[in-house]
């Protein structure tokens, strides 16, 4: 079965009705500061020496991924680094009432949510979190202070499973199976996808590079996190099939945002790219492509290559030790 039409093929109805709201075990103490229709806006530290915003990715886990556990958290390394006020976007599972949400609902709330910051916000894209950073600092390009894009699917002509997948689909047939499916799209059934499919990565402790002798407790937060998923508007996961790993859009220039393209050639913030070397979700290449196409000065443009998967971007305790200190270095040069 095809990695797109899987969820469709298994559906919502054999899977129990789709995901069930499932509570965060936050490693950080944090608080909701705003609860838009898209998702919780949650502030985790109040203040520092710069504003930040993780954008986590909204595709088949939950936000939980940015702050897992002490040693394994985006969250944790941004705060020691002395950034604040930092924020984080944790994206709602989709419902029968916002089915029909657009990229552009998702959009208009980070928005929001950078309007609530203080002015110039560092985005910290994480996988589709940064595609998602990108177009919105193409669209508002002087409202975005810097960009870190990890793990972030950008020029998808650079070959990888899931694009090429996405190039066998049928628009026409992925219309007619979210309207068959009652306008959602199972993350339980993206993820049995990606298993049976060889691309999700299993093994928990390569994940979190720690030892086999691992505390049994970390693992278990890490199961925890992976069997919590969350659904996806149809008409959002039609337009990220299409738009990013079908037609390119975003690296081609006319990725739509509210009815008009956003050219990432007017992004001119500072721009770090991170990547796995051994990410097959977003392959290097896919990453660093961002760099040749914002209008960023040279100078002000870096990119580091780690020795990782794709979940150890962001959970891994070596990657969070090494590649995102000197990425904090960065972004307060």
């Amino acid at each position: 079965m095809d990695l797109w039409l899987w969820p469709f093929r298994v559906g919502l109805d054999m899977l129990g009705g789709g995901a069930t709201p499932a509570h965060i075990d936050w490693a950080t103490p944090n608080e909701v500061v705003a609860d838009f229709t898209t998702m919780r806006l949650r502030a985790f530290v109040s203040q520092g020496a710069a504003p930040v915003i993780v954008v986590a990715p909204y595709a088949v886990h939950d936000a939980g991924l940015a702050d897992l556990a002490p040693g394994h958290s985006v969250i944790e390394r941004l705060a020691a680094e002395g950034f604040g006020p930092v924020l984080l976007t944790e994206w709602k599972s989709a419902t029968s009432a916002t089915r029909g949400l657009s990229t552009d609902a998702y959009l208009a709330d980070l928005n929001a949510a950078v309007d609530l910051a203080p002015p110039a916000p560092i985005l910290v894209g994480l996988c589709q979190g940064g595609w998602l950073s990108l177009a919105y600092a193409a669209a508002f390009p002087g409202k975005v202070g810097k960009l870190v894009a990890a793990g972030a699917p950008v020029d998808t002509s650079c070959p990888s499973e899931i694009a090429r997948s996405a190039r066998n689909v049928s628009p026409d047939m992925v219309e007619e199976l979210i309207a068959a499916g009652g306008g959602l799209v199972s993350g339980r059934a993206t993820l049995g996808a990606f298993r049976v499919l060889g691309s999700a990565e299993l093994d928990a402790r390569e994940v979190l590079q720690v030892a086999d002798a691992a505390a049994p407790e970390l693992i278990a937060r890490y199961q925890a996190w992976d069997a919590r998923t969350v659904d996806l508007p149809g008409r959002y996961y039609a337009d990220v099939l299409n738009w990013i790993f079908r037609d390119n859009r975003l690296a081609a220039g006319d990725f739509p945002v509210f009815g008009r393209p956003a050219p990432l050639s007017r992004v001119t913030a500072p721009v770090f790219a991170l990547a796995g070397g051994r990410d097959a979700v977003a392959p290097p290449a896919q990453v660093f492509a961002a760099l040749d196409l914002v209008a960023t000065p040279a100078a002000h443009k870096a990119q580091k290559l780690a020795d990782c998967g794709h979940l150890s971007l962001f959970m891994g305790a070596r990657t969070l030790a090494r590649e995102w200190v000197e990425i904090a270095a960065w972004m307060r040069g």
